[in-house]
């Protein structure tokens, strides 16, 4: 990434890509992981209202944040 505030995001298909899912550990959906330095620091499983799913971003970053990946 170029600058230290970038997020990047993908998706994957795991009907059309079952050797990616396999390798990143999803075997339910929706899963959300936050990665650094190609390391997952955080993950999410399951389906949620849009507030509630605000809320669960936020813990993932603050875990991220207390894992050191963020200053």
């Amino acid at each position: 990434m170029e600058g230290e505030d970038e997020i990047e995001v993908g998706e994957v298909d795991c009907g059309a890509s079952k050797s990616v899912c396999s390798k990143a550990d999803i075997h339910s959906y929706p899963t959300f992981k936050l990665f650094f330095d190609g390391e997952e620091v955080a993950k999410y499983q399951g389906f949620t209202a849009s507030i509630t799913f605000l809320f669960i971003l936020g813990n993932l970053f603050s875990k991220a944040r207390d894992f050191g990946t963020f200053r």
